[in-house]
């Protein structure tokens, strides 16, 4: 009776654990969380998080993800945050990352026989053009296999992040 207990207790730690790691994941403080302790950006909380695009779970954890964080109308400070204002010498690096993660999630996804009318539609909904005055973050691991761009566009007070982990 007793063993029964403890394994009653541990699988019901178990499915507890899977459930808040699932939502602190969904979580904005859980996502800005993360992007803090694996790529060392440091954003401010946002309002809401709209989920543009999440690859098809994989085992591995790899897959690509974009999102669009919501901030308050008010002017927010990002001044430690790690991310670099936009000049006329770097906007053009921060257009070519954008859209290198564009074009080649929806190639890899091509490739693969996958249908990418979902993905292009997604990708039209936050078609975003990196512009002088915006904010930009880069960082890659795993020799580039993965990277993490932030876009904070300061006229709409949005934080577009793109991530990919191959």
């Amino acid at each position: 009776m007793k063993k029964r207990a403890i394994i009653m207790l541990c699988l019901l730690v178990v499915i507890l654990f899977f459930i808040w790691n699932k939502t602190a994941l969904i979580n904005p403080l859980g996502i800005i969380h993360s992007y803090k302790t694996e790529w060392g950006i440091n954003v401010p909380m946002p309002e809401k998080r709209e989920e543009v695009w999440q690859s098809e779970a994989s085992f591995h954890g790899d897959g690509e993800w974009v999102n669009i964080f919501q901030y308050s109308k008010q002017k927010i400070s990002i001044e430690d945050s790690g991310m670099i204002e936009l000049s006329a010498k770097n906007v053009d690096e921060a257009k070519n990352k954008v859209e290198h993660f564009i074009t080649t999630t929806i190639a890899m996804y091509q490739l693969q026989g996958k249908d990418i009318e979902q993905i292009e539609k997604a990708f039209e909904y936050c078609s975003i053009k990196p512009q002088v005055g915006d904010f930009y973050f880069y960082r890659e691991n795993n020799g580039g296999l993965d990277y993490f761009i932030a876009l904070f566009k300061q006229d709409e007070n949005k934080l577009y992040t793109f991530e990919w982990h191959q």
